[in-house]
């Protein structure tokens, strides 16, 4: 099954789209309970995606390939995260927060893609429930404490803290992100200046000057 649907994606590559979406289908439902089904349904549901089909048809394909049937499969947590991607991208936020927040309890958390729903979860419902957003975030802190995962959650957390004055334990936790995983240079730096932010509003200034000149010295400031 799974060279059928390799040769399908083939065919696609080629440009071959009519009989690549033909062979894909045949195996999506001729093998509906495998992995090649799932992976199949996920390669059409991103032709789908890139012919501008109708929204239904896209979901359709979509459910297709996470329903429960294929929940051990690696292509069903994908083909989620890309559905509340494409949903953000149609301008349906709510039923993305719905997509990825089911992500995120469907398999555990400390799995990458489950870690990445909640992500997504909790920035779009950060415009609407910061308190919900809190809790999707705490859990990923958890789940991935010194990882790039958890080390993002835990850069939000310190923001949202900053925000509400909470300046304290927004110190502690850009200290966290600090002392942990590489986020990469324009992450770091927003935790680096944030740190600084933190310690102006404890009224720490020669402590936050001596940090800002040395970030100033090694990188660029992000973006405000």
């Amino acid at each position: 099954p799974r060279a059928e649907m390799l040769s399908g994606r083939a065919r696609l590559t080629a440009k071959d789209t009519t009989a690549g979406v033909a062979e894909l289908r045949r195996v999506a439902r001729q093998y509906d309970s495998l992995d090649a089904a799932a992976e199949a349904w996920l390669s059409l549901a991103r032709v789908a995606v890139a012919m501008h089909l109708a929204p239904d048809t896209v979901r359709a394909l979509f459910v297709a390939a996470f329903d429960s049937v294929h929940y051990a499969s690696d292509a069903a947590p994908v083909a989620m995260l890309e559905y509340g991607e494409y949903l953000v991208s149609d301008r349906k936020p709510e039923a993305a927060v719905t997509v990825f927040s089911e992500l995120s309890t469907r398999y555990p958390i400390e799995t990458s893609l489950a870690a990445r729903g909640a992500l997504r979860a909790a920035e779009l419902l950060l415009r609407r429930s910061t308190s919900a957003s809190r809790a999707l975030l705490e859990r990923v802190t958890r789940g991935h404490a010194g990882d790039r995962w958890g080390g993002q959650a835990m850069l939000r957390l310190a923001q949202m803290d900053l925000a509400a004055q909470l300046n304290r334990r927004a110190l502690v936790r850009f200290d966290s992100v600090l002392s942990g995983a590489d986020l990469g240079p324009q992450l770091m730096g927003l935790a680096a200046f944030g740190h600084v932010k933190a310690l102006v509003a404890l009224d720490r200034k020669p402590a936050a000057i001596a940090e800002l000149r040395e970030l100033l010295a090694e990188r660029s400031l992000p973006g405000e």
